[in-house]
This record gives structure tokens, C-alpha cells and sequence, in this order.
């Protein structure tokens, strides 16, 4: 089970992630579920020093040491795990209000729940761009491409 079940819906560990009180050890969770077949040869793979993790993904993919691809696991794997909490200490800082009071702090403040003024109104800055491949016909005739760019002109290129 990672962040999202079967059915796209979000999962329990996607809303402890989302808990900045929990989210550490979520992500800890987390990291043992993508890389499963690193813990399942060492529980403790994430206490291993970088040459014995990298020795462990040289074992489990059969590449080689210099390897581009060992090199890119072993920094995700690394990076990531900075992220982590496995001792399960609680990770919400002094001052930091608990998880299930901040909707309701951000309501007393005139925020919505994301963070932005009530009365904020931006746009959501949504572009979208278009490929289109045109083939010609092979024509000599210029009231064919005049015909052709008119309707592009007049059903396509609206502002």
C-alpha cells in the first residue's frame, strides 16, 4: 500500500503524510514499501553507510559499481531517507498548531484551508498549447491554401 490505493482514492498513508506531525514517519512508511527489496535484504538499510547501501543495490540489480543507474538509486534512496523519521519521534515543531486545528486556524484568520485570503482571487495561471501537424494536399491550386487557412483562421486561432 503506497500513497493512493487501487482506486485512485487517497490512501491512510497519503493523509499522515499530509499531517506535518506525522509526515516523517509516513514518509519512513513510505520508503520501505519503494524500496521493499532493499529492506527485505536489510531491515536496517537505512542506518547502512552509502558504500554498504550501494554494495546492496550492486547485489540486487547485478549492475556494476559505476553504474549511472546504482549512483541515481543509491542518491534517491539517500535524500529521501534525510526526509525520514524512523524512531517515530514527533516531528511538529513548538509554536507549529496541531494538524486537525489548523483548518480551523485558517478559518479564524480569513483563510482558506489552502492558505489564500478569502477574498484572494488570482487565476490559476492554466496554459495549454496545441501541435498541430497540417499535411498540404499536392495542389497547385492557391484556392485550396487559401481555403484551408481561412477555416484555421476562423475555427482554430481565435483569441
Amino acid at each position: 500500500m503506497g500513497f493512493v490505493k487501487s482506486d485512485g482514492t487517497p490512501s491512510p498513508l497519503y493523509h499522515q503524510f499530509r499531517n506535518p506531525g506525522t509526515s516523517k514517519k509516513a514518509a519512513a512508511e513510505a520508503l520501505k514499501i519503494g524500496y521493499s527489496s532493499l529492506f527485505e535484504r536489510n531491515e536496517y538499510i537505512h542506518k547502512a553507510s552509502e558504500e554498504d547501501l550501494k554494495g546492496t543495490i550492486v547485489e540486487l540489480t547485478g549492475l556494476g559499481a559505476d553504474n549511472p543507474i546504482v549512483k541515481l538509486i543509491t542518491s534517491t534512496f539517500k535524500h529521501f531517507k534525510a526526509f525520514c523519521d524512523f524512531d517515530g519521534k514527533k516531528a511538529a515543531t513548538a509554536g507549529e498548531p496541531p494538524a486537525d486545528d489548523k483548518g480551523q486556524q485558517s478559518r479564524e484568520n480569513g483563510l482558506k484551508p489552502d492558505g489564500r485570503g478569502s477574498g484572494e482571487s488570482k487565476p490559476l495561471g492554466l496554459n495549454l498549447a496545441y501541435s498541430i501537424n497540417l499535411y498540404l494536399p499536392a495542389s497547385d491550386d492557391v484556392k485550396v491554401f487559401d481555403a484551408i487557412f481561412k477555416s484555421l483562421k476562423e475555427n482554430l486561432l481565435k483569441e
